[in-house]
C-alpha cells in the first residue's frame, strides 16, 4: 500500500474533522432537492425520537446534536469514502468507533445510515462505493435500530421511483486547500460513459437487493408516496375508509401486511375507475409493489377466483353490483 494511503488509513492524512468544509447553514444542504428530500425525511427523528429494542423492551431517544451536525459528520466520511480506494478494508473498525466521541452508539448508526443513503443515490458512482454499500449494510443490518435503516431504505427508494426528479446528484469531495495533491480526488471514476452507466446499474441493484433483503429480517416494506392523481380532494376520503377498514396503513398509504393480492388489485381497479386514472395497474404496482395485477384481474373476472374482502371493498367505494370489469 504507498505510503499516502497509509496515512489515510491511520487517519492522519488529513484530519477526518477537516475532510469536508463543514456548513454552518442547514440551507445549503436544501439548496440541493435530493439533500433537502433527505434531511425532511430525518427530521421526524427530530420530532419523535429513535425507536430500539433491547432486552425486550423498546426505548425511545432523541438525538443530542442538530441535524446539520449529523449531516456534516456524513459529509466528512463520504469524502475520505471517495479519495480513499479501499476503505471497505478498515471503515468500520476506523470510523464507528471515531465518529464523534461524545455520540452515543445509536448516534453513531444514524450517521452511518445518512453515509449509506448519499452513496446509493449518488449517481457519479465510484469502484469503491459498491464495496462499501455491502460493508454498511452487513454492519447496519445487525445492530442498527430497525427505524433508523427502515427511514434510510424509504428515503432510497422514493428517490429511485421518484419520476418527476432524475437523480442527478453528484458527490464531490472539497478536499485540496492545503495542497493535498496526492489524494487522488479522482480514484475509482471512470471517463467511459457505458462503464459509468454500468456502475450505476450495479448500485441500483445492490442498494435494491440490500432493501430487500432488510425488508425480510423484520416483514417491512419501503413506502411510497403516491401520484398526485391519488392525492386529490377526490381520493383522500376513499383512503380514509381503507385505513378504516384495514386494508391501508394509518397514516400512511402502503398496504397492511398480509392484504391479498387479489384484494389490493381490486382496490386498485375501483379506485381508477372512481378517479379515471388510465395507467392502474402502473400507478398502483409502483405504489404498493405489486406486480401482474392485469393477470390477477383477469383471473377474478374470468376463472372465477374470488376476492376475499370483495363486498367489504365494493361498499368503500359506493358499488352496489358486481363490477368486476
Amino acid at each position: 500500500m504507498p505510503v499516502e494511503y497509509r496515512e489515510q488509513k491511520d487517519g492522519e492524512f488529513p484530519p477526518r474533522d477537516r475532510l469536508y468544509e463543514r456548513e454552518e447553514d442547514p440551507n445549503v444542504y436544501k439548496e440541493d432537492t435530493i439533500l433537502r428530500n433527505l434531511f425532511e425525511h430525518y427530521q421526524s427523528f427530530f420530532e419523535k425520537g429513535i425507536d430500539y429494542t433491547s432486552d425486550g423492551k423498546t426505548w425511545n431517544v432523541y438525538p443530542s446534536g442538530s441535524l446539520l451536525w449529523y449531516f456534516n459528520e456524513a459529509f466528512s466520511l463520504c469524502t475520505k469514502l471517495s479519495i480513499d480506494p479501499h476503505p471497505e478494508e478498515y471503515f468500520i473498525d476506523e470510523y464507528y468507533n471515531e465518529i464523534g466521541g461524545r455520540c452515543t452508539q445509536i448516534e453513531r448508526y444514524f450517521v452511518l445510515s445518512i453515509v449509506y443513503a448519499l452513496l446509493a443515490v449518488n449517481w457519479r458512482v465510484r469502484r469503491q462505493h459498491l464495496k462499501m454499500m455491502d460493508v454498511l449494510y452487513n454492519f447496519l443490518s445487525i445492530r442498527c435500530p430497525y427505524s433508523i435503516m427502515l427511514k434510510c431504505i424509504e428515503f432510497i427508494a422514493n428517490t429511485y421511483t421518484d419520476k418527476n426528479n432524475a437523480i442527478d446528484y453528484e458527490f464531490r469531495p472539497v478536499i485540496d486547500r492545503w495542497g493535498y495533491t496526492r489524494l487522488k480526488v479522482d480514484e475509482g471514476l471512470t471517463d467511459d460513459e457505458e462503464e459509468q452507466m454500468e456502475l450505476l446499474a450495479q448500485m441500483r441493484k445492490k442498494v435494491c437487493e440490500n432493501g430487500v433483503k432488510y425488508g425480510e429480517i423484520f416483514n417491512l416494506k419501503p413506502e411510497s408516496n403516491p401520484p398526485e392523481e391519488l392525492l386529490t380532494d377526490e381520493a383522500q376520503p376513499y383512503w380514509a375508509k381503507l385505513r378504516e377498514k384495514g386494508f391501508i396503513v394509518a397514516d400512511s398509504y402502503a398496504l397492511v401486511d398480509g392484504v391479498s393480492p387479489y384484494d389490493a388489485t381490486f382496490i386498485a381497479q375501483l379506485f381508477s375507475e372512481t378517479l379515471g386514472i388510465k395507467k392502474k395497474w402502473q400507478v398502483f404496482q409502483e405504489l404498493w409493489g405489486l406486480e401482474y395485477m392485469a393477470q390477477m384481474q383477469y383471473e377474478y373476472t374470468s376463472k372465477g377466483i374470488g376476492i376475499p374482502n370483495k363486498r367489504k371493498i365494493e361498499n368503500i367505494f359506493g358499488v352496489r353490483k358486481n363490477l368486476q370489469k
